[in-house]
This record gives structure tokens, sequence and C-alpha cells, in this order.
């Protein structure tokens, strides 16, 4: 199997670190480090919100129903 080369990034173009807020903390320096990233640079990563506890039940509850009605549907499909 063949390996996948990658050229060298350009070095003329500007780049910026991806800025990792953590919201579990909620003082004064992450509030100014998640304000800076949205009015100037538009990107950040945001991490410990707790989103992907709900995430995960969301996705749960899709494979649920997709196991309840993928039977049903394959028949009528036929």
């Amino acid at each position: 199997m063949p390996s996948i080369h990658f050229p060298e990034f350009p070095e003329d173009i500007p780049t910026h670190p991806l800025l990792v807020i953590d919201y579990s903390l909620r003082d004064q320096n992450e509030i100014d480090k998640l304000w800076g990233a949205a009015t100037n640079l538009g990107f950040w990563y945001l991490n410990n919100h707790g989103a992907d506890e709900l995430a995960e039940g969301m996705f749960q509850m899709a494979a649920e129903t997709m196991a309840r009605y993928w039977c049903r549907w394959v028949k009528i499909k036929k």
C-alpha cells in the first residue's frame, strides 16, 4: 500500500495557533481569551463545555430509532 506524502506547508502563509478555551475554569483569563478569539480570530476550541454528554445521548437515541425502524424500511423497499 503506497504511503501518502504531503508537501511542506508554505512559510509565506500566515497562521495562528488554535486557542483552547477551558469552559470549566470560567475565570477572567478564559473569558478574555474567548472574547479575543471570537472578536479577532473567529475560531477557537472550547474544551470541557459539557455538550459531549448531550451529544452522546442524541446519537444513542438515533441508533435506537434506526434499529427500530430499519427493518420496516427494508421490507417496504423490497
